[in-house]
């Protein structure tokens, strides 16, 4: 398993999905996650971002208000 994150434009997508998830808001969004996620990672796994609970990642997210 690879230990990384990749939020924003740089994220692996298809085509047509790059042209809907590179739009200013989807990459705050997605750099949000990907810092709460690493936080978590590194305060509770270690620094493995792969068992980061993606429910929890969630239900925090929508917490603070965010676009999930």
């Amino acid at each position: 398993m690879v230990n990384l994150l990749v939020p924003g434009r740089a994220a692996s997508s298809t085509f047509e999905a790059q042209s809907a998830i590179r739009v200013q808001q989807n990459c705050h969004t997605m750099g949000e996650a990907a810092g709460i996620a690493a936080a978590w990672a590194a305060r509770d796994h270690a620094g493995q971002v792969g068992a980061v609970d993606v429910q929890a990642l969630r239900a925090e997210m929508r917490a603070r208000g965010g676009n999930v």
